[in-house]
């Protein structure tokens, strides 16, 4: 019977909650399982959906069912303008997958605080701050002091995993959240940073191989001290003088000095070695790539800027490499299991405040499985590493 119980939604939201997520007519109507037109109906107010067809609304646009009742149309998080253009000038529009990605980022953030407050925790303030008439070496020096890089590089650098865990690591301890997610590769979406005064917060794209994803996070750092909220652009025009790919060139040489100091970049004797492009071989490219723990691109980005390669040689092996690490890529099987996987897209401080709320005894395992989007068994299973263990099982706690 309940299908055939109409429901008094509010239309300006049905079609708000649609383009907010990128859908056109058609796209929506066909995950919704309705023809374009009725849909129309429904965001026009001519007609209403059943109660199952408003569960299907719900799951496609992501929102809970509550909102569609609502008499005005809640505010969203304020998303990033992607100002990367395609070759024919237009701005590059966001995919739903990915605008929902960045809408769970911002809940989570919000979650955080949240989760402080229960815990009794001030949210940390975020420490670090650039502009971008400060050159983007010297604040990099800087950052590697902070961070006590120079201290501690055979660590750090012993593998592409280490080196993008105590990067990742650092930046959280900074009063930033990191997180993870796999988005829309149509979009060639590397990462993004959200600034705000307290846990600003960095979304990397999974699909990135750990090298490349260890630069984005240091772009999108990069972002965050410049207080900047922006879509990372690691291949901004160098010829274009405007604001905009200042921001991005500058994030590009603080990512790139944080990596590899130009200091000891340009004295390895294979750098030296290096006049024109004739001089590089792909052995010495790998050799450089696993020094640094940096992809090709990155390298060779570098030796342009220390003039031994041109422009035109890098913008002309881009496409090569990007091929190169994709087919890389695709032969990766297996991986981290689930819960790894999901403590490691939430981020260290997220992770532990709500792990720590629950074994405080301030949310119910129920709610702990919503905000870390995880089965209560896998949180079983994850959580005595991360909180140092805790009485009774989550199943006796949650009831």
């Amino acid at each position: 019977m309940a299908d055939k119980v109409f429901m008094p939604i509010n239309p300006a939201v049905v079609k708000w909650a649609r383009e907010v997520i990128g859908y056109d007519i058609q796209d929506a109507a066909k995950k919704i399982g309705v023809k374009p037109a009725k849909l129309e109906e429904w965001e026009r107010g001519d007609s209403s959906p059943t109660y199952n067809q408003l569960k299907k609304v719900s799951s496609t646009y992501k929102r809970i069912t509550a909102v569609f009742f609502l008499e005005n149309i809640p505010k969203d998080p304020k998303i990033p303008k992607d100002f990367r253009v395609v070759r024919d000038g237009k701005e590059k529009a966001l995919s739903p997958a990915t605008l929902i990605e960045v809408r769970d980022a911002e809940r989570k953030r919000n979650d955080a605080i949240e989760l402080a407050t229960l815990l009794g925790e001030k949210t940390p303030a975020f420490g670090f701050k650039a502009t971008l008439s400060e050159k983007a070496e010297e604040v990099a020096q800087k950052v590697r002091k902070a961070f006590s890089v120079d201290t501690q590089t055979i660590n750090i650098l012993a593998t592409e995993y280490s080196s993008f865990n105590f990067w990742k690591s650092s930046i959280e301890a900074s009063g930033a959240l990191v997180f993870q997610a796999s988005l829309d590769g149509g979009n060639d979406i590397r990462g993004l940073a959200i600034y705000y005064d307290t846990f600003p917060f960095i979304l990397l794209n999974t699909k990135d191989l750990p090298k490349p994803r260890t630069f984005s996070l240091l772009h999108e750092f990069g972002h965050l001290l410049l207080q900047k909220s922006k879509i990372g652009n690691m291949n901004p025009s160098y010829k274009i003088k405007d604001e905009y790919n200042q921001i991005e060139i500058w994030c590009n040489a603080f990512a790139a000095e944080c990596l590899m100091p130009m200091s000891a970049f340009s004295k390895l004797p294979e750098v030296v070695a290096i006049k024109s492009q004739n001089d590089l071989s792909r052995a010495i490219l790998v050799r450089l790539s696993n020094k640094f723990q940096v992809s090709w691109e990155a390298i060779i980005r570098r030796l342009v800027d220390l003039g031994r390669l041109s422009n035109d040689y890098y913008n002309s092996h881009r496409e090569e490499m990007a091929k190169l690490y994709g087919d890389k890529k695709k032969e990766i099987s297996g991986g981290p299991s689930h819960q790894v996987r999901v403590y490691s897209y939430n981020g260290e401080p997220f992770t532990r405040l709500a792990v720590s709320n629950y074994t405080a005894g301030n949310i119910t395992g129920a709610e702990l499985s919503r905000y870390l989007g995880l089965k209560l068994n896998h949180i079983e299973q994850m959580s005595p590493e991360i909180s140092g263990g805790r009485k009774g099982s989550l199943s006796e706690r949650s009831r």
